[in-house]
């Protein structure tokens, strides 16, 4: 199977390929078109009698062409495809986005103020009653918060959404736009933006845009943190299953070992 990195390149490849055709045939319908008529006129005199000395005519006017100028670049006919994606070393071929650089701007960003914190409630010892209580730390989200966050725009109220939260969100869909050509070049993305501005439309036209028309619904505030969480259970079940495996083959050694021992006695 291929891997991701492979996947790209050859999508790449071949979105050269397509353009390649696509150039091509728009020229050909040009000459197809005649709209000089200079085709039509070729053919009529092609078709008329004596022929063969209009072909051969033309033909020798060709290679005199040449002989004169020997120097006429010939366009090659083989063509080389060579894929110019380019990803960061985070994006790793297209597996990941990386948006370390809009994380550092929501956590300096005034509009982000308030959402790119977090509260933190820590056990700490009191040494004047030598007991435990609670301390209430703020600290700024992590990267993985981060990535929830930006995309829970209740976070902010709509008065305070100002240029600055219109820039931030204006340069990340650009980002994640361009990301998604370069990971799915033969796609369609032109297309799918349309189709989704029009389900916005649609919804606009319902009222049934949230935060704007109607209230947020909870579903929605939750939606985001449990796709995220599931996604650490998941990766944390993997790593489990992956040193159960590992012990599991530990244990079949040693079991195999011991059976050799045995019939060496």
């Amino acid at each position: 199977a291929r891997g991701k990195k492979e996947q790209v390149l050859q999508d790449h490849m071949n979105k050269e390929r397509i353009d390649t055709i696509v150039t091509n045939t728009k020229k050909l319908s040009t000459l197809y078109d005649d709209k000089d008529k200079k085709f039509r006129n070729e053919l009529e005199r092609i078709r008329q009698r004596g022929y063969i000395h209009e072909f051969y005519a033309r033909f020798t006017e060709i290679r005199r062409n040449h002989e004169q100028n020997p120097s006429i670049p010939i366009q090659a006919d083989q063509i080389s495809f060579e894929p110019k994606v380019q990803f960061s070393g985070e994006e790793w071929h297209g597996r990941f986005v990386d948006l370390h650089e809009f994380y550092e701007k929501y956590l300096n960003l005034n509009v982000f103020k308030s959402s790119s914190k977090l509260v933190h409630k820590i056990d700490v010892h009191d040494p004047t009653t030598n007991k435990m209580k609670q301390k209430t730390e703020i600290r700024k989200v992590d990267y993985k918060t981060f990535i929830t966050r930006i995309f829970e725009f209740w976070r902010i109220p709509n008065n305070k959404k100002n240029k600055q939260y219109s820039q931030f969100y204006q340069q990340l869909l650009e980002y994640l736009v361009e990301f998604w050509k370069r990971t799915h070049p033969i796609t369609p993305t032109k297309a799918i933006l349309k189709q989704c501005e029009k389900c916005f439309n649609d919804d606009w036209k319902d009222n049934s845009v949230e935060g704007w028309q109607k209230p947020w619904t909870k579903a929605t505030k939750q939606k985001y943190s449990k796709s995220v969480n599931l996604l650490s259970e998941l990766k944390l079940s993997a790593e489990k299953n992956k040193q159960k495996n590992k012990s599991k083959a530990k244990s079949d050694k040693m079991e195999d070992d011991d059976d050799d021992e045995d019939e060496d006695e």
